[in-house]
C-alpha cells in the first residue's frame, strides 16, 4: 500500500512538472512536425485567446477577406528596441513567424511564434515584452473594417525576417 501511494504521488508530481514546462511566459510551446516540410518546428502560441474564433462578416453573414495593412516600420522599430542585434540576427536566420489574431477593429489580440529551428535558444521573456508592446503601440489598418457587421478576429502572419531591417543597409530604425 505504501509503495502504491508513493508511486501515485511521483506520478502527479511528474505531470505537474510537465504541464508546467508548457506553459510559460503565458505561452503553450510545443514541438510539431511542420505539415508541409515534415520537419520539426517549435510553436509558442498565446495560452490566453481561443483556438477558435469567429471570422468578421458582412450584413449578409459571410466572412469578410481582410486586406491588412500593418505599419512594418513601427513593428520594425518595436523589435530594435526589445531584441539585441545578435537576437535578431538569429530571428532572421532562423525564419520566425509570428502569428497575429487580430480584432475587425484592428485590434491585435493575439501574438504566438513559430520557429523554424526548435533546437534554437529562446528567450520567453522578450518574446512576451515584444508581444506586449505589439498589442498596446500597433493597430492595423483596412479598408475591409467599413464592412464589417458583426465583429470577430482573424489571423494576420509575418514572416518576421523578412520585415525587421537588421543592419543600416536594410534603413534599421534604432534610437
Amino acid at each position: 500500500m505504501k509503495s502504491r501511494t508513493i508511486f501515485f504521488v511521483t506520478l502527479i508530481s511528474m505531470c505537474i512538472n510537465i504541464y508546467a514546462q508548457d506553459i510559460s511566459e503565458g505561452f503553450k510551446i510545443e514541438q510539431r512536425m511542420n505539415q508541409y516540410s515534415n520537419k520539426e518546428i517549435l510553436m509558442i502560441t498565446d495560452a490566453v485567446f481561443p483556438v477558435k474564433y469567429d471570422l468578421p462578416k458582412d450584413l449578409n453573414g459571410k466572412s469578410i477577406e481582410m486586406n491588412v495593412d500593418l505599419p512594418f516600420s513601427k513593428v520594425s522599430w518595436i523589435a530594435d528596441s526589445v531584441f539585441n542585434r545578435e537576437e535578431i540576427s538569429k530571428l532572421k536566420e532562423n525564419r520566425c513567424v509570428i502569428e497575429l489574431i487580430i480584432s475587425s477593429a484592428g485590434i491585435i489580440k493575439s501574438v504566438s511564434y513559430i520557429y523554424y529551428n526548435p533546437k534554437e535558444e529562446i528567450n520567453l521573456k522578450k518574446l512576451r515584452e515584444f508581444a506586449k508592446i505589439l498589442k498596446q503601440d500597433v493597430k492595423a489598418n483596412s479598408a475591409s473594417f467599413k464592412d464589417v457587421q458583426m465583429p470577430g478576429y482573424f489571423p494576420y502572419s509575418i514572416i518576421l525576417y523578412s520585415i525587421i531591417p537588421y543592419d543600416k543597409k536594410y534603413n534599421t530604425m534604432k534610437k
